[in-house]
């Protein structure tokens, strides 16, 4: 088994908007089009911070 030939790549894999790849009948898509996004950013303009990693344990 040599190497495997070269495909040429046309390099729009990002040129290409990521709404043209996606389903617009799905639900999802349906249902984020109905959300008053203004709304939910005045009640909660700053992002939840994530606690990363292992979960703290509580030792007795």
């Amino acid at each position: 088994m040599g190497p495997k030939p070269e495909t040429p790549q046309s390099g729009q894999l990002f040129g290409f908007p990521l709404i043209a790849h996606l389903n617009q009948h799905h639900p999802l898509i349906l249902f984020v089009a109905l959300i008053n996004w203004k709304a939910i950013y005045l009640v909660a303009p700053e992002p939840v911070p994530l606690k990363r990693g292992r979960p703290e344990v509580l030792r007795k």
